[in-house]
C-alpha cells in the first residue's frame, strides 16, 4: 500500500513539471515573438530627422585680446569680387550760350600843318631864342599870333605831317550763340578688386585665461550645440 501511494505521487510529481515547462516555453515564446513585432514596428515607425539641442553657459571676456576664435569646422578660401566704385553713367544737359562779337580798335590817322617858328620873346629878356611848333595856322595868323605877345620872330618853316586823331571799332567776328553740353554727372567706369576670405569657418570664442564671472568685465553667453541625425524609413 505504501509502495503504491509512493507510484502514484510520482506519477502527479512528473504531470506538474511537465505542465510548468510547457507553459514556461509557450509563455518565452510568446515573449520573443512579442518583442520581435514590436522591434519591427518601431524600425518602421521611426524616419527623417531628429535634432538635439544642448547649451552650456560660458564666461567670456569683454576684453577682445582675451579671446581666442576656436575652429570647429574649418572654411574654405574663396576669392570674392569687391567693388571699390560704382560705374554711373553719365548724365548732361545742352545750354545755350551767347559770345560778344569780336573787336578791336584801329587808329584813324589825318593830315595837318605843322609850323616851326624861331622867336625871341620877353618871357626871357630876350637872351636866347625860342623854338615854337605850331598846327593848323596860317602864315598870318602865326605872325599875329608872336606879335601879340611881343615877340621878334626869326624864321618860320611849315611841313604836312599824319597824326592820330581817333580810333574806330573793328569786328573781327560778329556774335554768335551756340549749344554746349554741360556735364552734371561724370561718366565712371566701376572699379574693384578680389579679395581671399574663408567661408564657412564655424567655430566660438573662449576666454584666453579662465576669468571668474564675478571677476573682470565680461559676460556670460550660451554655447548652443545641434546634433542631427537622419533616420532612413525601411520598406516591407
Amino acid at each position: 500500500m505504501k509502495n503504491r501511494t509512493m507510484i502514484i505521487f510520482l506519477i502527479i510529481s512528473i504531470f506538474i513539471t511537465c505542465g510548468v515547462s510547457t507553459t514556461q516555453a509557450f509563455s518565452v515564446s510568446d515573449s520573443v515573438k512579442k518583442k520581435t513585432e514590436e522591434t519591427e514596428i518601431k524600425e518602421y515607425q521611426v524616419y527623417g530627422e531628429k535634432t538635439t539641442v544642448s547649451t552650456k553657459n560660458r564666461w567670456l571676456s569683454d576684453d577682445p585680446e582675451d579671446l581666442t576664435w576656436i575652429v570647429e569646422i574649418p572654411g574654405v578660401p574663396t576669392d570674392i569680387y569687391v567693388i571699390d566704385q560704382q560705374a554711373q553713367e553719365e548724365i548732361s544737359h545742352m545750354e545755350t550760350v551767347n559770345h560778344p562779337a569780336i573787336t578791336h580798335q584801329e587808329a584813324i590817322y589825318s593830315t595837318r600843318t605843322k609850323w616851326t617858328v624861331s622867336y625871341y620873346g620877353p618871357e626871357n629878356d630876350y637872351t636866347e631864342q625860342l623854338i615854337g611848333v605850331h598846327y593848323d595856322m596860317t602864315e598870318d595868323q602865326i605872325l599875329q599870333y608872336y606879335a601879340e605877345r611881343d615877340c621878334d620872330t626869326t624864321g618860320m618853316s611849315s611841313e604836312q605831317e599824319q597824326y592820330i586823331s581817333g580810333y574806330r571799332t573793328v569786328t573781327d567776328q560778329a556774335a554768335w550763340s551756340e549749344q554746349v553740353k554741360v556735364i552734371d554727372q561724370p561718366q565712371l567706369e566701376e572699379i574693384g578688386h578680389y579679395e581671399t576670405i574663408i567661408v564657412g569657418e564655424i567655430g566660438y570664442y573662449v576666454n584666453n585665461r579662465e576669468i571668474p564671472p564675478t571677476q573682470g568685465e565680461g559676460h556670460f553667453e550660451a554655447m548652443v550645440r545641434k546634433n542631427t541625425t537622419e533616420y532612413v524609413k525601411v520598406e516591407e
